[in-house]
This record gives C-alpha cells, structure tokens and sequence, in this order.
C-alpha cells in the first residue's frame, strides 16, 4: 500500500503542471491598416512556465506587396524599433537610457517562420522561447519586423541594442493586447 501510494505520488508530481505555469486562450485579432491593404495578426494561445514560453500565432498579408519578415533581435533596445518575433515588455534603465524594452525572441518556431509572405499568404505557428519572463508586469508579443522583400533580407542586430534601419517603408507590429504572468 506504501509503495502504490508513493507511486501515485510520483506519477502526480510529474503529471502536474510546472509552479507558475500560465496557461492563456486569447482570440486576439489585429490589423495593420496600409496603403494596398492590411497584414493581419491573430494569437490564439500562450503558455509559459519558469524556464520556456510558446504562443500559437499566425498573419495574413492582404497587401499587393511581398515583405520580408525579419526574426528581430534578443536583448534591450532603448528605441525600441526591431522587436524579434517574440515577447516583449517594459525594461528598467539600460547603457545611459532612462528606460527600454527587454525583448525575448521566439528561438524555435514550427514550422519556421517564412522569409516572406507575399501577397494572400498566410503562415500560422507555435513560436517558442527559453529563459524566464518577468512577473507582474505588462508582456505582449511581438510579430518582428517586416521589409519590402529585397533579397528577403533577414535581422541586423547590434549586439548592445535590438536595432535595425527603420525607414518610410518598413514596419513592425507588437500586439496591442497585453498579459501578466
């Protein structure tokens, strides 16, 4: 009895999900309003626990150009313009800067995040993350940046700060809906 008691218990211990685990459905539904349309953007799932992250997310492009789809940069950036393809939030004092945004890119995607979309295409996914993400405070998840596919170019990261050429012609898109773990 002892021991199928002991058993029961470690079945349930593993079976169990990890302390702190978050587990969020969310139908969040975005748009980037353009010149020759929209680009879309939905998430339908986030979980993360102490040490990794994931996200069920897709977008649309509903323009009549192709953009490329930079994957964005880990780490801090004061300006805040290259987030990557992953979660984002309010960061303290950083390299002389009052105040930033930590960034944690999605390290693994299934399947892979495409270099482009053209025009009509779509690509839906689980984008997936390691490291723990701060407590108590405001996340959203970012969709990377994205360029008028030329030679589908692919992220310019800085190692000191998350930042790449941002012009008329190139955007990003960060969720305008907002979690806490």
């Amino acid at each position: 009895m002892q021991r199928a008691f002991a058993l029961a218990l470690l079945v349930a211990a593993f079976a169990a999900p990890a302390a702190g685990a978050k587990t969020l459905r969310v139908n969040w539904s975005e748009q980037r309003r353009m010149h020759d349309g929209t680009f879309a953007f939905h998430v339908s799932r986030i979980d993360a626990t102490t040490r990794s992250w994931s996200a069920v997310v897709a977008m649309t492009n509903h323009t009549t150009t192709t953009y490329g789809v930079d994957s964005g940069c880990e780490g801090w950036s004061p300006q805040f313009l290259t987030p990557g393809i992953g979660i984002s939030h309010p960061g303290g004092p950083k390299y002389g800067w009052s105040s930033g945004w930590g960034v944690h890119i999605a390290h693994s995607s299934s399947p892979a995040v495409p270099r482009s979309l053209a025009p009509g295409a779509s690509w839906r996914g689980t984008i997936r993350g390691t490291g723990p993400l701060p407590r108590g405070i405001l996340l959203r998840l970012t969709f990377g940046y994205f360029v008028p596919d030329r030679q589908g170019t692919r992220s310019r990261c800085n190692p000191q700060f998350a930042y790449a050429p941002f012009d008329n012609t190139t955007w990003y898109w960060t969720s305008d809906h907002t979690f806490r773990l």
